[in-house]
């Protein structure tokens, strides 16, 4: 005869992570081809955007590259933030 124990606890799932991150990059990679679309779709937004291109001078492409890097980083740094609260729960 054996003594073996069938006690069996129910341990609970724990709740899914929300992956913030892949919520946030969908997002802008859904901005981004709704903006593209927007723009190809007429031939009078591909003018306007033609023109806007080729009117950017050296400083302009500067600033721009500059606003597109800390809007990056302050992107994940969010991300970065949302993951340690959800680490903490």
């Amino acid at each position: 005869m054996t003594t073996e124990s069938t006690d069996t606890t129910i341990i609970p799932d724990p709740r899914p992570r929300v992956r913030a991150a892949s919520i946030a990059w969908g997002l802008i990679v859904i901005a981004i081809s709704t903006t593209v679309i927007w723009v190809v779709s007429a031939a009078s937004r591909r003018a306007q955007f033609d023109d806007w291109v080729l009117g950017l001078t050296p400083a302009s492409i500067s600033v721009l590259a500059v606003l597109l890097l800390g809007a990056v980083l302050l992107l994940v740094g969010i991300l970065v933030g949302i993951r340690r609260l959800q680490q903490r729960e």
